[in-house]
This record gives C-alpha cells, structure tokens and sequence, in this order.
C-alpha cells in the first residue's frame, strides 16, 4: 500500500489535477507461483477515470472463532467507500 501523506506525490492531487495533467498510475508487481516455482509478474496501467475516489479495499484476512486466520482471495478486486469524506 502508498500511504498519501505529506511525502507521497499524490498529496493534495484531486481528480481535476490528474485530469489536467492527463495522469495515469503505473503497478508493478512480482510474485512467486508455487505450484511451478516461477516468479510471476503484471504491469497495469491505470487513467484518472479509474480512479475511485472515497474509497479502500476491502480486507481479505479473516479470523476463525478459533483464532486461525485465513485469506479469501475472492474479495481481492472488492472496495468499499469510506464513512468519512474525503475532500477530492
């Protein structure tokens, strides 16, 4: 995750500034698939309009009654929008 705080390049940035700007966010990632010992990697490149504003991502770690922990990868591409407004 980015924290945007007063050290990130996105501080203060609003959808008006990325649409003036023509902006896009680029992701890297990397990654090791198990089942055939390879690193794994994906780029995505992402405009303004793709941007969802007011929101995060919903948590894939859950808790057991017991106490166990488990990921549910199904809710990976899952957001929910924040109580809170943030100014955009």
């Amino acid at each position: 995750m980015h924290p945007i705080d007063e050290n990130s390049p996105l501080f203060g940035v609003n959808l008006d500034t990325l649409e003036k700007k023509k902006a896009m966010l680029l992701t890297s990632l990397s990654g090791i698939d198990e089942s055939i010992a390879q690193t794994m990697y994906a780029r995505s490149a992402y405009g303004f309009r793709d941007i969802l504003w007011n929101h995060q991502f919903q948590d894939v770690i859950y808790h057991t009654p017991d106490g166990h922990r488990y990921i549910d990868l199904s809710f990976f591409h899952r957001t929910q929008a924040l109580e809170s407004e943030i100014s955009q």
